[in-house]
């Protein structure tokens, strides 16, 4: 497994799912991040809070899984979701992907101390699958949607990683 990816924490209560990020948020850490909060949100779920105090960086793939949680999840589900306290290291990151501006974002932690956190598992990198494809293709292409500087660089990689998952498949 990634030695320098940091850990995701999850929960789900009471209707709100909760992520805590830890340390490097990474792609191979994204498919069980969206399996989780894709089931929670099937559930009775309306609230997506992720909490970025502890973050330090985080990679495009991650970004842009929670784009597409954003769209497809939360538009269409009424969920709503919740960027918490980020680090000045992710603030950062938003600002330069030039998607701060789609995000609600909060300080407030309200963070229920009884909360029984769960880590998240992450796919090891010699092993990834259709899954961990489908999520990078997926999740650029999410950030290839968003206009800004950085738009017709993910357009790239976008297609560059839905013609890997094309040729894996065939």
């Amino acid at each position: 497994m990634p030695t320098d990816s940091g850990t995701i924490d999850a929960c789900c209560q009471h209707g709100v799912v909760r992520l805590r990020v830890c340390g490097r948020a990474q792609a191979f850490q994204c498919p069980a991040l969206r399996r989780f909060v894709e089931d929670c949100l099937a559930g009775d779920a309306t609230e997506l809070r992720i909490d970025l105090s502890g973050c330090e960086h985080f990679d495009s793939t991650f970004l842009g899984t929670l784009l597409h949680l954003r769209r497809t999840r939360c538009a269409t589900g009424g969920a709503i979701l919740t960027l918490v306290n980020p680090s000045q290291e992710s603030l950062e990151i938003l600002k330069r992907m030039g998607v701060k501006r789609l995000f609600n974002i909060t300080s407030d932690l309200d963070e229920d101390q009884t909360t029984d956190w769960s880590p998240l598992g992450e796919l090891d990198p010699e092993t990834c699958g259709y899954d961990f494809k489908h999520n990078v293709v997926t999740a650029h292409q999410e950030l290839a949607e968003v206009e800004g500087p950085m738009q017709e660089q993910y357009r790239v990689i976008a297609q560059m990683a839905a013609d890997d998952l094309a040729a894996a498949q065939g």
